[in-house]
């Protein structure tokens, strides 16, 4: 970055409070002010319940992604400034800084004008929220939402963006939709609004008055109501040369109103009448909320600051006589704005005293495509409030700082762990003084050396109990505490401690096989504690260090080392120990169900994949898989009860219930039952039935999730790829290219997990971006910022299988994209069975190729290598032979003409190597009786997984190849 751009890049902070506690329970609040490139200041503000550095660095990097998101630039941030506060400078916070790769500096002590920036931008705040709490007639414990408006309408007065005319500001009365409201029912609920709610476009937080009470909620656009008609009367400068027209609640304007609005001639001689321009819900609702807080001064009043009024309204104390004379001050002018034009205070009233015409700003009404977008970004916004939380990793601090509240949880966690450790005879108490004897060993004898443990540790949100509203305090949650070893310490002796997990293929193969039987379900479940099941052998030593934070606590005696009695979470052994005893468990295993008994058969050269067949007619009712502890079984329904009661009895077992297109709400065995769901959710993958029966495969959750954590989800997304064109030389290795390349590697990673598993459409665009991931990193953060905009334009999209119990051709599309820049080509295909894919890739040749031949003949071997991979295990689950039933094609005719004549020349060949690849491919095709076949490019699947495409011929082979 150059210069001037660092030195614009600041993102100063500032906490402001302690203040009044809010209606969400909040006390402060997080000013983050940032400098743009023409050197304005645009302020961002977070509330907070504490000043505890956890929950300041999580709003301080909300903030760094909000600016990057709007200035759609990762690099918006390259420096985090702020005063000396110990919620600013704790060593999480700066560590975390650098591993984003933003700098941290801060003030030097007793020097608050070093901090300048942040601290002004908190004074206008202030200002600002004070005066909207004042005008609204709202609480002070409305603050937080006050500060929100206050910012968000002093950012847009910065960069001189006008919000749309009517847009309803802070204590204005507005009407929600009810969103499915019955026939003849009301279609609008009138509320109070609070704030802009900046996550979803068009949002707005209002309050609003429902048959279970009063409640804070978010809503799209909400519509201002019209107000009550008001009544003016006429008031004089001090030296009657100036006329101004005050109405019974304070507003003032400058030219004469309609003759009907004239105060009569009774209300000059006895007084104004008493008020009433606030009749209905909005006034019901203000005398609720104030009930409870009867304190209307300022929040921030105590802090030295003072209040700021609008030329809009006035308070209702200054609604008096002696309000003509403070109006005319020249001081009460400066600095404000009228909230009807947007022009300045001064500038207003100078047109205003010239009989000129000031245009108002409007409310602008919105496209049909833009309603729709939002209605999508509100819905989604929805799911993702409904959506489990994930648990939040912590350290071990949080035993011993933090409230006595928090620390009690974390300490009981602790207990619950080892209370289960011992119960469970997973460890052994040991005594530093007599290690031989309690090891049983002989004098002298060499005792193993202890290995280190720890304790990790999460926040794990809970659900909400007794119907309280977020806004009312902090979420419940429970301390999870795991202890683990740290294995990385232990010896090791060459042996084999690897496990082979289930592939994505055999996965799919159990969706179309799921597609295929209509009267087939699926049930998922979860293994607790997988790796304690399997025991350590007895003349096995493993000895623990307890970890300092259980001595510090109180949970283990001084001198007291562990022995592992059982594969504890951490050693290196432990998951090759589990898959031999879960394999060992299952395989062979006969098991009744209502329709007799069937077998549970380990499928060859697989770990966790067992094919469930018939004790009489040997046909398969059913397929298992068990990725380390999770466990998927599709089949029939007996069968797949049967299985899941089965493992449950062994194994203490979570289930998540099952699937089907109809049937009974509940399966039953015996005392064991499993309930019907929606949906299953299996390592990441959520599966369900469609409309039409079909079953589909997808990661919306997930990726929704990771929109969420980028704070990308109410931007707009896209239907096209991004183009994935590397110009200009490489970027230089200076201090950011470190933190652009571990950037960039989060980004692919991401992305190629979605790609593989559930988005084949995806896979070309960031394969491409991977092969340039050390050259360029800066240029494939930006690629991978377009795929995730592609993501969020088609979250929807999943793998889709409809298949049938009929023998189908198993197809293999094979392309190849020759030299796209210069050096070696890319191979692309997809493996389809009756039109939903079982595999697909995406891959750099690593034999540069002089021809399309050449390049085609190399991408059809890689397809046939695929392809014998796929038919085996595809015969093996579904128990079909698919032999003479394996097409292929591709869409270059030399390559397929040299695959299929009868003579082979090898000397024609240029290189052993394409000699070698056209030769396997030539055997292959006959031995498995393959029928190689030419294809149209135009409609060839697999061009989608060498190349990007234009969004219209991306759509079609996208649904071609089954991505639907």
């Amino acid at each position: 970055m150059a210069a001037p751009a660092v030195s614009s890049a600041v993102l100063s902070f500032d906490l402001s409070g302690p203040h009044v506690r809010g209606k969400d329970a909040s006390l402060y609040f997080l000013v983050g002010a940032y400098v743009t490139d023409d050197k304005k200041t645009l302020p961002y503000v977070r509330t907070q319940e504490s000043k505890k550095a956890e929950e300041t660095l999580r709003n301080m990097k909300s903030i760094i992604l909000q600016v990057r998101a709007e200035f759609e630039d990762p690099t918006a941030v390259v420096r985090v400034h702020s005063d000396g506060g110990k919620e600013f400078v704790a060593s999480q916070v700066v560590e975390q800084l650098f591993r984003d790769a933003v700098w941290k500096t801060c003030s030097s002590a007793y020097d608050p004008q070093a901090n300048g920036r942040a601290e002004r931008q908190v004074q206008a705040i202030k200002e600002r929220a004070t005066s909207l709490l004042l005008h609204a007639d709202m609480p002070r414990s409305f603050w937080p939402y006050a500060v929100k408006q206050a910012t968000h309408e002093l950012r847009l007065s910065t960069i001189v963006k006008d919000p749309p005319l009517g847009m309803p500001t802070f204590g204005d009365p507005v009407g929600v939709r009810i969103q499915g409201a019955e026939p003849f029912a009301p279609r609008v609920r009138e509320g109070i609004f609070l704030c802009v709610e900046e996550t979803m476009q068009d949002g707005s937080q209002v309050i609003v008055d429902t048959e279970t009470g009063t409640k804070i909620m978010t809503t799209r656009l909400p519509e201002p109501l019209d107000a009550a008609p008001k009544h003016w009367r006429k008031v004089l400068s001090p030296d009657e040369d100036v006329a101004v027209w005050v109405a019974r609640d304070g507003s003032v304007r400058w030219t004469e109103p309609n003759p009907d609005e004239i105060v009569t001639l009774e209300e000059r001689l006895d007084g104004p009448e008493a008020a009433d321009h606030e009749a209905g819900v909005a006034t019901i609702i203000r005398k609720r909320i104030q009930d409870d807080d009867h304190d209307h001064a300022s929040p921030f009043l105590g802090m030295g600051h003072g209040t700021a009024v609008s030329c809009q309204a006035q308070s209702k104390q200054s609604a008096s006589t002696s309000t003509s004379q403070s109006l005319m001050q020249s001081a009460w002018l400066q600095g404000k704005s009228c909230t009807v034009c947007g022009l300045s205070s001064a500038e207003c009233l100078a047109k205003k005293l010239k009989h000129e015409y000031v245009e108002p700003r409007g409310y602008q009404i919105d496209t049909a495509d833009e309603e729709a977008q939002a209605d999508e970004q509100a819905r989604l916004i929805t799911e993702l409030a409904t959506m489990k939380a994930s648990a939040e990793p912590t350290d071990g601090r949080v035993f011993f700082e933090g409230s006595q509240k928090d620390r009690e949880k974390w300490h009981a966690g602790a207990l619950a762990e080892m209370t289960g450790m011992h119960n469970m005879g997973v460890l052994e108490e040991i005594s530093r003084d007599s290690l031989h004897k309690d090891l049983g060993l002989a004098p002298g004898a060499k005792v193993p050396r202890p290995l280190p443990t720890k304790l990790v540790t999460s926040r794990k949100p809970e659900e909400e109990t007794g119907g309280e509203s977020k806004v009312q305090g902090e979420p419940p949650w429970k301390a999870k505490v795991r202890l683990c070893a740290c294995g990385n310490f232990e010896a090791y002796d060459g042996a084999e401690v690897t496990t082979q997990n289930v592939s994505p293929t055999a996965l799919r193969i159990m969706g179309h096989e799921l597609s295929a039987h209509s009267e087939w379900v699926a049930a998922s479940g979860d293994v607790s504690l997988a790796f304690l099941n399997s025991k350590l052998d007895d003349d096995d030593i493993v000895l623990l260090e307890p970890p300092s934070a259980l001595r510090r606590l109180g949970l283990v005696k001084p001198k007291v080392l562990w022995r592992a009695r059982k594969h504890i979470y951490g050693l290196r052994r432990s998951p090759r120990a589990w898959s031999q005893l879960r394999d060992d468990t299952i395989d062979g295993k006969e098991i009744a169900c209502d329709e007799g008994s069937f077998v549970a058969e380990l499928v060859s050269d697989e770990e966790g994949l067992f094919v469930l067949r018939d004790c009489r007619s040997q046909e398969v009712v059913g397929i298992a898989a068990v990725y380390v502890d999770d466990v998927l079984v599709v089949g029939q329904a007996s069968s797949v009860t049967a299985f899941m009661e089965f493992v449950g009895a062994t194994w203490n077992t979570k289930f998540s219930g099952f699937i089907s297109r109809a049937g009974p709400e509940e399966l039953r065995k015996g005392d064991f039952s499993l309930k019907r769901v929606q949906e299953l959710t299996f390592i990441g993958l959520q599966i369900q039935f469609g409309a039409d029966g079909e079953v589909k495969f997808h990661q919306k959750r997930w990726i929704l999730n990771e929109l969420h954590q980028r704070n990308w989800v109410h931007l707009r997304g896209s239907q096209s790829l991004p183009q994935v064109e590397f110009v200009g030389a490489e970027d230089p290795e200076d201090p950011g290219y470190a933190a652009a390349l571990k950037k960039a590697q989060t980004e692919l990673g991401c992305l190629l997990w979605v790609a593989t598993k559930s988005r084949g459409d995806l896979l070309s665009a960031v394969s491409i971006a991977a092969s340039h991931l050390h050259k360029c990193p800066a240029q494939v953060l930006k690629i991978a910022h377009g795929c995730w905009r592609y993501l969020r334009g088609t979250l929807d999209i999943g793998v889709c299988f409809a298949g049938s119990t009929a023998t189908a051709s198993l197809e293999v599309w094979s392309d190849a994209s020759f030299a796209p820049e210069g050096s070696r080509s890319r191979s692309g295909g997809v493996i389809t069975l009756s039109g939903s894919p079982l595999t697909w890739w995406s891959t750099k040749q690593s034999v540069t190729a002089w021809s399309v031949c050449e390049a085609e003949t190399d991408g059809l071997a890689t397809a046939m290598s695929e392809a014998s991979k796929v038919l085996p295990l595809l015969e093996a689950l579904t128990g079909r032979s698919f032999d003479s039933h394996v097409k292929m094609f591709g869409d270059n005719s030399a390559s397929i003409t040299v695959a299929n004549r009868e003579t082979f020349f090898v000397k024609t060949w240029r290189t052993r190597a394409f000699a070698l690849r056209a030769s396997w491919l030539r055997d292959q095709i006959r031995n498995q009786n393959v029928l190689l076949q030419h294809h149209p490019g135009a409609t060839l699947v697999a061009d989608m997984l060498t190349k990007v495409l234009s969004k219209t011929k991306l759509a079609e082979l996208r649904s071609s190849a089954g991505f639907k």
